[in-house]
């Protein structure tokens, strides 16, 4: 056998097992009774003043503050709970991040078909979609709005790149739009697609419709929502993120990123550049695909730009490397027609390389008996106290154990410039005796937390939370240090003693 037919053999397996690994973990993973990802605890708390019929958006208090979110991911698991209520909580969240990351895998699919793209070259491209999964710490099936965002920015990306009609860009619009209400980095994505497609086409008249489109879907949708005149929504979704600080270390983080995950995209962008068309690029026709090593030139300007805002919304303090996630669909878009100029040899082994280097251990990603077991432990410590906790990494614990809610802690250093009061009045909480336990940060995590230490006087260190299995210890225990008892000096008692 030669050894050209040994790397083709080799990327269409691990092709299928990424596949594989990611929907054995999905299965594994939907109903897990605890939180998948950190936030996912504040996630559920703003969905579930959906199903009180309150507003996500209200002043902030000791006992909710939402996050910097748009409003459409929530009110789109709201109605996965409305549809089917077995799921509510954290699985229907899950639910419409497992299906946008499917509808982004079919949108990719008919991107790649357009552009003559072979069954195989589909089938293992999609898999390299997939198999990005270990990269971005399995986020496309938890309980946050990356992955729906993710689709909404590549399908409208699709339709104002491919199309040629008022429709498409209209329609490009409408769906830019919902992107714009499920996370703020697709208004400059949406700007920079609109300023490629200008410069590429000399179509004032599409960009024109798509950006217009865009504003009159966003704003419809908050009319619809009956968020438009709150006045909070805009507080959080635009004034509290401009007063996060710029760290420059987190470019150089983000590169590096790029670099290391991404060398298929950097290589075909690079490429794409060099073989770009003399003068204005010829509109992909909508009757048929486009050949199949033509230059994808208008996605590799989307691309690259895209590269550069997300690099600079990086920038941004609390910033983490979901921000790229987008990339990795245009980039797919952007290496089919490089891979099929490149003949069978080359691109069979660049994809080997690219999928490589991806490798992950699925088994970290999923839930054990023993992962089960320690959540429950942890709850049912909970509900032994008498008094209520103070538990802000993991607030939904504190639903689940029946006790009284308090805001989750990134939501509240969200707000560390903005509101020192609201920090005032916890750590007056807290030295008061409003808690009879409380749960702190480990110590060599004080960096992610603006709450006080817990200290003696106020109070004592009595054990430690359950240790779980792998899955447990790395994502819960990284942010739970002690546990810790309100202690009273005068009578010598603690709160919530037997």
């Amino acid at each position: 056998m030669s050894s050209r037919r040994v790397v083709a053999i080799s990327v269409s397996i691990l092709a299928a097992l990424y596949a594989v690994a990611f929907l054995a973990c999905v299965a594994a993973r939907l109903t897990f009774g605890f939180e998948l990802a950190w936030l996912e605890s504040g996630m559920q708390a703003m969905t579930a003043r959906l199903a009180a019929h309150q507003s996500i958006y209200v002043a902030p208090s000791t006992s909710y503050v939402p996050f910097i979110y748009p409003p459409l991911f929530f009110v789109a698991a709201h109605g996965i709970e409305r549809l089917a209520p077995a799921l509510a909580g954290a699985p229907a969240m899950r639910v419409v991040s497992l299906a946008s990351t499917l509808a982004t895998l079919a949108v990719l699919w008919f991107c790649l078909a357009r552009r003559g793209a072979s069954l195989r070259q589909r089938l293992v491209l999609g898999a390299l979609y997939l198999s990005f999964y270990g990269r971005f710490e399995y986020w496309h099936d938890t309980s946050r709005v990356d992955s729906l965002f993710v689709l909404l920015f590549f399908a409208a990306a699709a339709l104002i790149i491919e199309g040629t009609s008022l429709r498409s860009a209209i329609a490009a619009g409408v769906i830019g739009g919902l992107a714009i209400l499920t996370k703020q980095p697709a208004v400059p994505l949406l700007v920079g697609c609109g300023a490629v497609v200008l410069y590429t086409t000399r179509k004032p008249a599409r960009v024109a419709a798509m950006l217009g489109a865009a504003g009159a879907s966003a704003t419809g949708g908050l009319a619809a929502m009956g968020e438009l005149g709150n006045r909070w929504l805009y507080y959080y979704v635009v004034t509290v993120p401009a007063t996060h600080p710029l760290l420059v270390r987190n470019l150089r983080d983000g590169v590096a990123f790029i670099i290391v995950t991404m060398p298929l995209f950097i290589v075909s962008a690079v490429l794409m550049v060099r073989a770009r068309p003399r003068g204005r690029a010829p509109a992909s026709t909508p009757t048929g695909p486009a050949p199949r090593t033509e230059v994808p030139w208008r996605w590799t300007l989307v691309l690259l730009v895209a590269t550069a805002i997300m690099l600079a919304l990086h920038l941004k303090q609390g910033a983490s490397l979901n921000f790229f996630l987008p990339l990795v669909p245009l980039g797919i878009v952007v290496a089919a027609p490089l891979l099929a100029r490149l003949g069978a040899g080359r691109a069979e082994s660049l994809l080997l390389g690219q999928l490589l280097i991806l490798v992950y251990n699925p088994l970290a990603a999923i839930p054990t008996a023993q992962d089960w077991r320690a959540g429950f432990d942890l709850l049912g410590a909970l509900r032994a106290v008498r008094g209520d906790v103070f538990l802000p990494q993991f607030p939904s614990y504190l639903a689940l154990a029946g006790k009284a809610p308090v805001a989750h802690a990134v939501a509240v250093c969200d707000l560390i410039e903005l509101r020192p009061e609201l920090m005032r009045a916890i750590d007056d909480q807290l030295d008061g005796g409003r808690f009879a336990v409380a749960i702190s940060w480990p110590s060599e995590h004080a960096g992610e937390r603006c709450h006080a230490a817990l200290s003696w006087p106020h109070f004592r260190n009595v054990g430690a939370p359950p240790v779980g299995g792998a899955f447990f210890a790395s994502g819960h225990l990284t942010k739970m240090g002690g546990v810790y008892r309100y202690h009273h000096l005068a009578t010598g008692v603690s709160d919530g003693d037997s």
